[in-house]
């Protein structure tokens, strides 16, 4: 752990205030509506106060005005922009709901009344989510709504189920801060940061974002400050740029109204200023300049990820256990960051606040300035450790910078530039580590799965999978159920003796349990853990649901969860948006489904008891969406404040694209049809594995979802790419096929949608399956498809004929064949072949019909459909 001058229960003192200095906006709501009073009893500072005073009975008051945590609030509260909000008042900020952060990005409509018609908005709702939940509960909760379909405005009851959580869980909310924190994630992430005052404040930014942003700064500051990394002059200096910042707004605004509301805030910004400087004895100079650092960043990239998922043998061999390993490595590397980010807050003494977002892939964290060479330091060790057990296949990028004042202004530049310096690293791979792999492959021998030198041969000739293969073919088992993790710390280089419960993962700096939710005698796993250490280990459980995630197992809860606190454990509790969804056989025992038995739709029950038609193949499909890059740095801009991106709405926009891909898209494909494996589905992409024609029915029906929880704004798209093949062939070949065809369906377009700001950014929004489509033309194709698979099947047209549609297709459109353009011999070729083979009048007429330069691509893709639709088992 770093050794520092403030100590770490100091910084949680100050993580934990600085939180909790909005929470009485929450409290303040909740009484209001619950009295129908219309102004409110008491101001929301006052209700923080008396919460946090009963968990730090000592000088809250004062400590909640500090310079730090007012400085951080500032800063977090920089996403308030301008627009013309005549409904709120006052007397009516309960009744003011979330608007989607989807609804208001980028759609070059003007600020005004026009643009109203495209706000969406979400209910006030706790987030709750588990592998339980059925996705349209889920879309009727968390999907963006119209202002009129909005139908949970109900502060009281949602205020009295917080309290009611927080005593049940037993958590001291201050000693247990990292726990409390998850608790009102769940709690305030669909409750309006801000919605007052009139003609400033917008409500899109969730109260749990602006909490968290504030904690994360005020650590940095307490820190820096004791450190002398910054002092009080250059906090005023921050707030004082903040100011002036406002005044220019001002003067820029057009709208009288909404720049004088401008000017009042300013001034009233301006004279609390001058009241702390005057306590503080500090003289307020005019500052010049936003180039000076505030406080520092990590950046983190998990670099390998594709090919340590698809380094798999062939899935034909069930020995190798395949498509759980494929599971298991997937979600290995998913949850990969999130035991790292929380590791490193443990060793720099900060709390999980600092993490300010980790999701598909990566991560970043606000440090404080004195602590960037500790982290560099640890960071180094890990890629050492990683280097040393995976041998170069993943590696994790990072970069460690200083934020400036000017960065803040414009977060979506300063985002754009982390990533890059960070991908910089990824071409520097283990620069850092000064020390070769002691072990060689003398006494190993190749594993049958990854094909890695890591079996010890000495140990066991007959053994064909290495350890960490074993692991994720367990872990692809465990996975059917309701699996939660136990992190606890290692002990040096040895690995503890644990019972035969779940499964032991080896993440380098902690170590990991991955067991069943109705595990039974948990006291017992914990003392395993425990077994000879001397001091109090913290515990964590990473759960995957929201339900009672503070003690993830079954049997006498509160109980078991007081028997354990008396030991030597503390125990820290957090949750993830990862829904685990895989196909595995109805009798409960025999687990994941393999490839073969998901392309025959063994033991499926959506079709009742008649199996699909057709070829038995798997289709792939991978998607992600488009042009995020592009989106977060130009099209995430407000009108009026600043014009620029703002911190706040970045973390909220990720955390809510997370859980759309790592909640909602499992639910939905479980519920679509349990056949469809989930192999990863996170951050923004997904990629999935079934039936060849069950996934594009699924893909269709995905972007449709897509498109709503995106508010129907038409910036937002998602591309796939598509491929058949057969249950046999190896992972890294259908994976690299479906990774091209994702590429070809990325490819530049002509049309554009301006992003309001001058840039244009063009959706793709297409797949590809045997060709570029549009999603409109998917649906007219497998339409067409399932027709044409129906006229074989009443022997109106004969499979023959369809291999000669696809002949002529081929001969003139195909690849290096394709046709010059004054060539149209394809028509009457055609013409010919269905005048000849098609004797119905109205299938020849209807088929006819789509012999044309539009219309010919999708034939030939519905011919292809209908071939292996009607092709015999």
């Amino acid at each position: 752990m770093s050794k520092n001058k403030l100590g770490k229960e100091e910084i949680k003192k100050w993580a934990f205030l600085s939180f909790c200095h909005d929470i009485g906006k929450f409290i303040q709501r909740a009484e209001q509506e619950e009295s129908r009073r219309g102004k409110p009893e008491k101001r929301h500072e006052e209700y923080s106060i008396d919460f946090v005073s009963d968990y730090l009975p000592t000088n809250i008051a004062e400590l909640m005005k500090d310079i730090k945590v007012m400085c951080a609030d500032w800063l977090s509260a920089w996403e308030r922009k301008t627009e013309s909000n005549t409904e709120v008042s006052q007397n009516k900020v309960y009744q003011t709901p979330l608007v989607s952060l989807f609804s208001k990005i980028g759609l070059g409509v003007p600020e005004n009344k026009e643009r109203k018609k495209h706000e969406y908005y979400y209910n006030i709702a706790k987030l709750s989510f588990s592998n339980k939940y059925k996705h349209d509960d889920f879309e009727q909760k968390f999907f963006p709504k119209t202002k009129n379909e909005i139908v949970s405005i109900d502060y009281s009851n949602l205020y009295k189920e917080f309290k009611e959580e927080i005593i049940k869980s037993g958590i001291d909310p201050f000693e247990d801060f990292n726990t409390f924190l998850f608790i009102c994630q769940k709690y305030l992430s669909f409750v309006p940061s801000a919605v007052y005052p009139v003609g400033i404040t917008v409500p899109d930014v969730p109260l749990f974002d602006h909490m968290k942003l504030v904690s994360a700064i005020t650590s940095c500051l307490a820190v820096d400050e004791e450190e002398g990394e910054i002092k009080k002059e250059d906090m005023i200096e921050v707030m004082m740029r903040l100011v002036m910042k406002l005044e220019e707004y001002a003067e820029k605004e057009g709208e009288e109204s909404i720049s004088r509301n401008f000017r009042d805030l300013a001034r009233g910004m301006r004279r609390a200023l001058e009241e702390i400087a005057r306590q503080e004895k500090i003289k307020i100079e005019k500052a010049e300049s936003d180039e000076f650092a505030i406080f520092s960043y990590v950046y983190l990239d998990l670099c390998g990820i594709q090919d340590f998922i698809y380094k798999i043998a062939q899935p034909g061999d069930p020995r190798k256990g395949v498509a759980k390993q494929l599971r298991g490595r997937s979600f290995y590397l998913n949850v990969f960051l999130d035991v790292i980010t929380r590791w490193l807050c443990d060793e720099l003494g900060l709390t999980y606040s600092n993490i300010i977002f980790c999701g598909g892939g990566n991560a970043y964290m606000f440090i404080p300035m004195a602590f960037k060479e500790t982290a560099r330091r640890k960071l180094d060790d890990l890629n050492k450790k990683i280097l040393e057990k995976f041998l170069g296949e993943i590696f994790v990028a990072f970069h460690i910078g200083d934020v400036l004042l000017s960065d803040w202004f414009n977060f979506g530049n300063f985002l754009d530039r982390m990533i890059k310096r960070t991908a910089r690293e990824k071409l520097r791979k283990f620069y850092s580590s000064d020390f070769l792999v002691e072990k060689t492959g003398y006494d190993l021998k190749e594993c049958q799965a990854c094909r890695t030198l890591r079996v010890e041969s000495e140990k066991n000739d007959e053994k064909e999978l290495c350890d960490f293969c074993e692991s994720f073919v367990k872990l692809g088992q465990v996975l059917t159920k309701e699996p939660v993790m136990i992190i606890f710390p290692k002990i040096g280089d040895k690995i503890r003796e644990l019972p035969q419960k779940g499964v032991y993962l080896d993440f380098f700096v902690k170590d990991i349990l991955v067991v069943d939710s109705q595990t039974e005698d948990i006291e017992d796993l914990l003392n395993s853990i425990t077994k000879g250490v001397q001091e109090k280990l913290k515990i964590e459980f990473l759960s995957f649901s929201t339900e009672n995630f503070w003690f993830p197992f079954y049997s006498d809860k509160q109980e078991n969860l007081h028997k354990l606190k008396n030991h030597m454990i503390k125990i820290e509790a957090s949750f993830k948006p990862l829904v685990v969804h895989v196909p595995y056989y109805d009798d409960g025992e025999s687990g994941v489904k393999s490839f073969e038995d998901i392309a025959r739709c063994r033991g499926i029950v959506n079709f009742g008891d008649k199996l699909p038609d057709g070829d038995e193949k798997l289709g792939i499909l991978k998607a992600d969406v488009d042009n995020l890059g592009k989106i977060l740095k130009y099209a995430f801009r407000g009108e009026g404040l600043a014009n620029k991106p703002y911190p706040s709405r970045f973390v909220a926009f990720s955390r809510m694209l997370e859980i759309f891909f790592g909640v909602y898209v499992p639910l939905f494909a479980r519920d679509f049809n349990k056949n469809i494996y989930m192999v990863y589905s996170g951050g923004d992409d997904l990629f999935a594995i079934s039936r060849w024609d069950i996934i594009l029915d699924f893909a269709v029906r995905l972007r449709e979802k897509f498109k709503r929880y995106t508010a129907e704004n038409e910036i937002f798209s998602i591309s796939a790419g598509f491929t058949i093949t057969s249950p046999s062939t190896p992972v890294r070949i259908f994976s690299t096929q479906v990774d091209d065809n994702l590429k070809k369906a990325k490819r530049e377009q002509k049309s554009s949608v301006n992003t309001g700001n001058g840039i244009k950014i063009t959706p793709k929004d297409k797949i590809f399956f045997l060709a570029p489509l549009k999603w409109s033309e998917l649906e007219k194709t497998i339409k067409l498809g399932k027709k044409m698979s129906l006229w074989v099947k009443d022997k109106k047209i004969s499979r023959s004929f369809i291999h000669r549609i696809i002949e002529i297709y081929n001969q003139f459109f195909a690849g290096e064949n394709k046709r010059e353009e004054d060539n149209i011999m394809w028509y009457p070729l055609l013409y010919y072949s269905a005048v000849r083979n098609i004797y119905d009048k109205e299938i020849r007429r209807e088929f006819i019909s789509y012999l044309t330069e539009q219309e010919i691509k999708y034939l030939f893709i519905s011919s292809y459909y209908s071939l292996l639709k009607t092709r015999e088992k």
